[in-house]
């Protein structure tokens, strides 16, 4: 398919999408149509097509600069094991905080014990750390990340940055 430049030809791309749920249209719209567009698709992808297709056509946004933090957020929309997994190994990425905002939002308490672990795996990157740290601290089950935050501060292995956030956290 060629580019898709003219607005209005997007939008009624869109519409056709999720009208008929063609997942060929939303990757190519995912893949060449302009930022607005797309964002709004991304956005309405879950209420049109199945959870397994939505998650393949947002970890395929993902892979678009401008669409990667958007398409994060809506990934825990998709409420698979695959998504949380694929959010997880998110936090490590240049879009990782958009990746805990969703993984805060929607995990389960397996999930948040999952990157409480990632928090204290010494082979984690500090903005992997980072953004495991702000999932603990966004989640709504604030007892297991309590726990995690408590073993974080007394981990010598942790970075000395993520480890003062972590003590002004506790403090708080």
């Amino acid at each position: 398919m060629a580019d898709i430049q003219y607005q209005p030809a997007q939008e009624a791309l869109k519409a056709i999408c999720l009208r008929t749920q063609d997942k060929a249209i939303a990757e190519a719209l995912i893949e060449k149509g302009s930022r607005q567009v797309t964002g709004k698709l991304i956005g309405e992808l879950a209420g049109h097509f199945d959870r397994q297709t939505v998650e393949e056509l947002l970890i395929k946004a993902t892979e678009r600069s401008d669409l990667a933090s958007t398409a994060l957020l809506h990934m825990g929309e998709a409420q698979t094991p695959s998504s949380r997994r694929f959010l997880t190994r998110a936090l490590s990425g240049p879009n990782g905080a958009s990746a805990a905002s969703a993984l805060a939002r929607y995990a389960s308490t397996t999930e948040i014990d999952s990157v409480g672990q990632l928090l204290l795996d010494p082979s984690t990157t500090p903005m992997g750390q980072t953004n495991a740290l702000l999932t603990l601290k966004l989640s709504p089950h604030q007892q297991i990340a309590r726990t995690y935050l408590e073993q974080a501060a007394k981990q010598t292995s942790l970075n000395s940055r993520v480890r003062k956030k972590v003590q002004q956290w506790l403090t708080k």
